[in-house]
């Protein structure tokens, strides 16, 4: 029995080796005769120009739906600035801030697709589609959100004060978020702006979806988190007092910044870290320039007597060969008894000139504001002193009248701050 053991094992084993060589010859064979397959990677769907289209549709729409609806001149949005004005704000201004601040949240969006695609090992997929989805429910949100803050303002008016605040603050905000970039200081991650920690643990959840809600929901959250521009068209469109005119300045800013994010957000993934570090410091330095221009804007709006337009009104006059002098005397309208002495200000698309005007004490002062194809929030002239502010026409002449003032220095600004000039008084 034992020796049939023996042998029958012998047997088996002998029968597993020739199965084994069979098998591993059979193999070899068949990798010798059998021809390497080619790998087939999955190749990037193109980009849905069709979408684009109709984003850059809805971009020139609205920019005419101030026309098509009979509103007016654009400038009558409390004589702010035009809407074109407002989207070449978003597409330069607000596109970098906003890009700092709020592009954390598509970043997160666009990784975590990423990374479940590779878990997966499936197609990359549109990735378009996502963004596009993205910035159109941010566009939803903060139309909607204009169109509040136009009806709100109906119930209150903001002051050319009000407004240098607000400036003041958006500058220091995006200086705070420029050093915070730049890793100055530990400090300056407090001024960075997050969500609550209940719509964090969303954000966290929501992220890693694969369907469009994903990018929808963190669209719809890039109202918790705005950035210093935003800020300041919010204050804007609260300044019209009419829902459909900050609708329509809230759309227009988001309409602006959303080439960049889309442009950044479809190349997230091809950037690579060492390139996104380099945009991230292209976009500090960027907010650096843009925080010295917001604080610029509230120093002439809170009537400081310095600021970059003031230093530079008096390099012009030197270069000019000195300050303006009013025209003595002209008779003021009705009675004829009172001279007032004239000062005829040009006002053209990017300045008031003569940017400095002197007249004398005890006399009143007449401005003639002259206009000739002049757009832009220069067209919102504003005497902060006296509590005036007109909006131009396109061509023209406007009359303003001063009382007799004591010497000192009258200021007037745009009704953002971005231009202005002096009366000395003497």
């Amino acid at each position: 029995m034992s020796k049939r053991r023996k042998n029958s094992q012998k047997t088996v084993s002998a029968l597993k080796a020739n199965h084994v060589t069979a098998t591993g010859v059979g193999v070899v064979k068949q990798a010798r005769i059998s021809t390497p397959q080619p790998v087939v990677q999955d190749q990037p769907k193109p980009i849905p120009y069709g979408l684009l289209g109709f984003l850059a549709t809805l971009c020139v729409g609205l920019l005419l739906i101030p026309s098509a609806l009979n509103i007016g001149n654009v400038t009558d949005f409390t004589g702010a600035g035009s809407l074109l004005i407002v989207f070449l704000t978003g597409l330069t201004t607000g596109g970098l801030s906003c890009m700092a601040v709020q592009g954390g949240l598509l970043a997160t969006l666009i990784a975590r697709r990423e990374e479940s695609r590779q878990s997966l090992a499936t197609g990359q997929g549109n990735q378009a589609l996502p963004i596009i989805v993205f910035l159109g429910a941010k566009l939803l949100v903060y139309t909607l959100l204009g169109l509040l803050l136009g009806w709100s303002g109906s119930l209150f008016t903001i002051t050319t004060t009000d407004q240098g605040v607000i400036n003041l603050f958006v500058g220091l905000f995006m200086l705070a978020t420029a050093l915070n970039l730049l890793q100055v200081h530990p400090i300056f991650r407090y001024f960075a702006i997050q969500p609550p920690r209940r719509a964090l643990k969303y954000l966290r959840r929501y992220s890693k979806s694969e369907d469009y809600f994903a990018p929808a929901f963190l669209g719809f959250l890039t109202i918790l988190i705005p950035c210093g521009t935003t800020i300041a068209m919010e204050a804007l469109a609260i300044g019209t007092g009419n829902p459909l005119s900050g609708a329509l300045i809230m759309g227009g800013f988001v309409l602006g910044t959303s080439p960049l994010f889309f442009t950044l957000g479809y190349f997230a993934t091809r950037l690579g870290a060492l390139m996104h570090a380099r945009f991230m410091k292209i976009a500090a330095f960027s907010l650096i320039l843009l925080s010295i221009i917001s604080l610029n804007t509230s120093l002439n709006l809170l009537d400081f007597p310095v600021s970059l337009n003031t230093i530079a009104n008096a390099f012009s006059d030197t270069s000019e060969g000195g300050v303006a002098t009013a025209v003595l005397p002209a008779t003021s309208p009705g009675t004829g008894s009172i001279d007032a002495q004239e000062v005829t200000i040009k006002v053209t698309s990017s300045a008031y000139l003569p940017g400095n005007v002197q007249v004398k004490s005890g006399q009143p002062i007449r401005l003639n504001l002259i206009t000739q194809n002049t757009q832009g929030c220069v067209r919102s002239f504003t005497l902060n002193k006296f509590g005036i502010r007109k909006v131009l026409p396109t061509t023209g002449q406007t009359v303003v009248e001063i009382p007799a003032q004591q010497p000192g220095t009258i200021r007037y600004t745009c009704s953002m701050g971005m231009y202005s000039g002096t009366i000395t008084v003497v």
